[in-house]
């Protein structure tokens, strides 16, 4: 890949280390304040300014997950916090505005002859039509899903791992540092747990949803399970409506009504969400919290979710290697996080 030609200012910049910019003008470096664009990737990332908000969910929240409308069984979320707790962020970060795309994460494996963990296993968690049951599925990877249509680049990229997007960013950033586009402290990485969930709600404070409460204000916002029928029928525990996909669906499929405040698209629903943290159970960490556990943490539910999944402060804990149709990432430009 061809690197841009570096700028030659004649005037002193102030370069802001570790919170995240350059100084006057276009100097061909993330700047603060400002979306940034990739160069050569198509990857767009949104600028997340600090701020206040309150992590984890309330009480009444988790009876709703597991009433009537949420569905969803009680011991897959009291990891979320007794209550919320008022986390402040002072400096901003990047995030992308969409999760990474299967034509993104073609460039790194062709670039980097990189081979993902479900291809070196021969399998992943999937839902198998033949059988018409979950389960490992000898084949399956980013490359041969087994939806029934063929992936586009415009698709986010699934059957990826916590290691496996994390192999990306790292390649990311040494491309970038060589290319003299990569300020000093900063980093491409996972998002933190917390980084996650603040920019996933958009601004708004202590809502199920980055729109509210109501679920029925998510119709054509998120890509969650829904009544969309393949021969199969639908998924178990479907939202109220069809959404247009049973299965992935390309990413910012609904357009301004999908995107949260920070112009964020696809943050609840179509793939679940690696993060950089390990997995505590006793709830998400203000800071990244990179304890070595057996365990890393997914945020935001899928399309094959019930109601009760596809809320700002749910979590999910599965081990770092273990590839599923219904996992992808969205990548981070943010201060450096030592090991």
């Amino acid at each position: 890949m061809k690197a841009p030609r570096r700028l030659g200012l004649k005037v002193a910049c102030l370069l802001v280390v570790a919170g995240g910019s350059a100084g006057c003008g276009d100097t061909g470096l993330p700047s603060r304040g400002r979306a940034w664009v990739i160069p050569d990737t198509g990857i767009t990332l949104n600028w997340i300014p600090a701020g206040p908000f309150w992590l984890g969910s309330t009480p009444e929240e988790r009876a709703w997950a597991e009433g009537p409308e949420g569905m969803a069984p009680r011991q897959f979320f009291e990891d979320e916090g007794a209550q919320p707790r008022r986390v402040i962020f002072k400096q901003g970060y990047w995030l992308g505005r969409t999760e990474l795309t299967v034509g993104q994460w073609r460039q790194f494996v062709e670039a980097a002859g990189y081979e993902t963990e479900a291809e070196k296993k021969g399998e992943a968690w999937c839902y198998d039509a033949a059988t018409k049951k979950m389960g490992y599925v000898r084949g399956r990877n980013w490359r041969d899903t087994g939806f029934p249509f063929p992936m586009q680049d415009d698709h986010p990229v699934s059957f990826v791992t916590w290691n496996d997007a994390s192999a990306f960013c790292a390649w990311l950033s040494a491309r970038e540092t060589a290319a003299g586009r990569l300020p000093v402290g900063l980093e491409y990485r996972l998002p933190g747990e917390a980084e996650w969930e603040y920019a996933s709600r958009g601004s708004r404070q202590r809502t199920f949803f980055w729109w509210g409460d109501s679920l029925r204000e998510g119709e054509g916002r998120m890509n969650a399970a829904s009544l969309d029928p393949d021969e199969n029928g639908p998924w178990d525990f479907p939202c109220p409506w069809r959404d247009g996909y049973k299965f992935i669906a390309p990413v910012d499929s609904y357009g301004a009504r999908g995107r949260n405040g920070f112009g964020l698209a696809d943050t609840l629903g179509n793939v679940w969400e690696w993060v950089l943290d390990g997995y505590d159970p006793d709830g998400a960490h203000p800071e990244v919290w990179a304890n070595r556990t057996d365990r890393r943490v997914l945020r935001g539910g899928a399309f094959d979710d019930r109601p009760g999944y596809m809320r700002c402060a749910v979590r999910a804990s599965p081990r770092p290697d273990d590839p599923n149709f219904a996992r992808g990432f969205r990548l981070c430009l943010g201060k450096r996080i030592q090991p």
